[in-house]
């Protein structure tokens, strides 16, 4: 009677061990089909900031005075892997008012290849992190504030936005204002 309970429980332990190794081998393979299906080519969408961020959207960030400066500065940092884009805008003031101008600008660091995602993904989530920021929730899949350069940092389907507004003095940039920028093109990032 005892052989029989044992060879039942035997019978029972290599019958879960055998469906254990089953659904383990169907969560590892659904798991990389879904990583390599999340980082195929296809999956890198280029993001122009200009697109995400127009006059409409400024206009509700800073104010209706707000206005696209004739010359752009340049942001180029384009590679195989990353494509850079830059979109600002500024009030309209009196020349003698300069200091009370404010600013508000999108850069979209956007992947193009793994080799790019994983680079915008390191400053969020790896070594690249910088020190001394706070991290933020609710904005894309990871994001953070850098007070020391006033920027919103957010991390959306591998690209890599950097949101900032306020005046020209980056310590001065507050969060709270940055967030409400956020709030307005967050959806299409």
């Amino acid at each position: 009677m005892h052989t029989k309970k044992t060879i039942l429980w035997t019978v029972i332990a290599v019958g879960l061990v055998g469906v254990l190794l089953l659904v383990s081998n169907a969560t590892s393979k659904d798991f990389k089909d879904k990583k390599a299906s999340k980082t195929s080519a296809s999956s890198f969408v280029v993001a122009t900031a200009c697109e995400l961020f127009d006059i409409n959207d400024a206009k509700q960030v800073l104010g209706e005075t707000a206005e696209q400066p004739e010359e752009l500065p340049g942001a180029n940092a384009s590679s195989d892997d990353i494509d850079v884009t830059q979109c600002l805008y500024q009030t309209s003031v009196e020349l003698g008012d300069i200091a009370k101008q404010k600013h508000a600008s999108l850069l979209a660091r956007s992947a193009k290849t793994e080799s790019g995602a994983d680079s915008n993904n390191q400053v969020f989530n790896g070594p690249a992190k910088p020190d001394n920021v706070q991290d933020v929730e609710g904005y894309g899949d990871a994001s953070f504030w850098n007070s020391e350069f006033g920027q919103l940092n957010i991390l959306k389907d591998n690209n890599w936005y950097i949101l900032q507004t306020g005046g020209s003095v980056p310590t001065e940039r507050t969060l709270e204002e940055t967030k409400k920028f956020a709030d307005v093109i967050i959806s299409r990032l």
